[in-house]
């Protein structure tokens, strides 16, 4: 080791030699990623650093020892799952009438009387996808339904009724690897979340996740197992 580390850094490395999970909690510029390139260089043992951004990552990558893959989350995925699906990335998705049309989405009057256009039950339903993709969850709930100010439960209820099916066909969509599906535009979670379910492994024996507090369900769901 190039420095002598702190008195918490030694005990984070004896916790990390123990083979049990562990968190490191401390404030910016702590330096956890050093505690983690500390640990690391204790093993032999192939490990897995997951970055919170390209940046990060192609730094770790710069200085952790060589027996640690580092990427960011949607780095694993890509390699994974997304490589699959690259042509739906960067091509704008539908949004609006024009995902409504797709959807053949109808009127629909809530039983409060509010009466919800195609075009609204159409962005519902991405919104829908999106919340679906940030959790850890293996299928859409009426939990991943917007919530929408001064709805009763009941309402809220059967409004996700009407919502489920049609974020299920813009995920079903966005599933299929055909090019004349939907594109997912800037999005990078789809494939990771297709990654989450469908168990993919990181690669080593210890998993490094950085920035975990920021960090999706979707992720935190394949490291800790």
């Amino acid at each position: 080791m190039a420095f002598k580390p702190t008195g918490e850094q030694e005990a984070c490395i004896e916790t990390f030699s123990t083979g049990e999970s562990m968190a490191i909690t401390s404030g910016a510029g702590a330096a956890k990623t050093t505690t983690c390139k500390l640990m690391s260089q204790t093993t032999k043992d192939r490990g897995s650093y997951i970055a919170f951004n390209a940046s990060i990552a192609a730094e770790a990558k710069a200085t952790f020892s060589r027996n640690v893959v580092c990427k960011t989350s949607h780095g694993f995925a890509m390699g994974a799952v997304g490589i699959n699906y690259r042509h739906k990335l960067g091509k704008p998705p539908l949004y609006g009438k024009a995902l409504a049309t797709f959807l053949k989405a109808q009127a629909f009057k809530l039983p409060n009387d509010v009466m919800l256009a195609p075009w609204a039950i159409a962005r519902m339903a991405r919104e829908t996808v999106q919340k679906f993709c940030y959790s850890a969850d293996e299928h859409i709930t009426a939990w991943h339904v917007p919530f929408t100010p001064n709805l009763e439960k009941e309402t809220h209820a059967e409004l996700a009724q009407l919502i489920i099916p049609y974020a299920n066909t813009i995920w079903n969509d966005y599933c299929k690897v055909e090019y004349f599906t939907l594109n997912w535009g800037r999005s990078h979670d789809p494939y990771l979340k297709m990654a989450q379910l469908k168990g993919i492994k990181l690669p080593g024996d210890f998993f490094m996740l950085d920035e975990a507090q920021d960090t999706n369900a979707s992720l935190k769901s394949r490291t800790a197992s």
